[in-house]
C-alpha cells in the first residue's frame, strides 16, 4: 500500500513536469525554425533600410515571397509545430501553434507569441519574444530562453 501510494506521489509531480519539458522542447524547435526567418528579415531591413511592406509589399503572400519563406499557411505541412507563421509590415513575426491532436503538448497548442526585432542605429542588433495575457498567447514560462 505504501508503495503504491509513493508511485502515486510521483507520478502526481512528474506528470506536470514531463509535460512542461515536452511544451518546451516543442517551442525550441520552432525557434530553430525561425533562424532562416529571421536572417532574412534582418538581410532584407539591412538593404532595403525597410521591411517588406507597403505599397510594393501590399498583400502577406508577398511579404513573405519578398523575404523567400513559406507563406502563412505553408508552414503547417513544413513544420511539426508551427500551424501559421505571418511577418508583418513592421518586422514582427508571429507564431501560431497547431492543435494538440496534431502533436503539439496541450500546454502550448493553438497559442501564439511574438518575435520582435530591436532596432538600433539603422540595424537590427537583437529579437526579442513577446507574449500578451490571455487565453490565445503563450504563456511566458514557455518562451523564457528567448527574452
Amino acid at each position: 500500500m505504501i508503495v503504491v501510494a509513493i508511485i502515486g506521489i510521483l507520478a502526481a509531480i512528474a506528470m506536470p513536469q514531463y509535460n512542461k519539458y515536452v511544451a518546451r522542447t516543442q517551442v525550441a524547435e520552432v525557434f530553430a525554425l525561425l533562424g532562416p526567418v529571421k536572417q532574412a528579415l534582418t538581410l532584407y531591413y539591412q538593404e532595403s533600410g525597410k521591411f517588406p511592406g507597403s505599397p510594393e509589399h501590399t498583400s502577406l503572400a508577398a511579404r513573405h515571397d519578398a523575404l523567400g519563406i513559406p507563406r502563412r499557411d505553408d508552414w503547417s505541412s513544413n513544420s511539426d509545430y508551427i500551424w501559421r507563421l505571418v511577418v508583418y509590415d513592421s518586422g514582427i513575426i508571429r507564431i501560431v501553434f497547431k492543435r494538440d491532436d496534431e502533436g503539439v503538448s496541450s500546454l502550448i497548442a493553438r497559442k501564439r507569441f511574438e518575435f520582435e526585432p530591436n532596432i538600433t542605429a539603422g540595424v537590427i542588433r537583437s529579437w526579442a519574444c513577446v507574449t500578451n495575457a490571455g487565453s490565445l498567447w503563450i504563456d511566458e514560462a514557455f518562451i523564457k530562453s528567448c527574452m
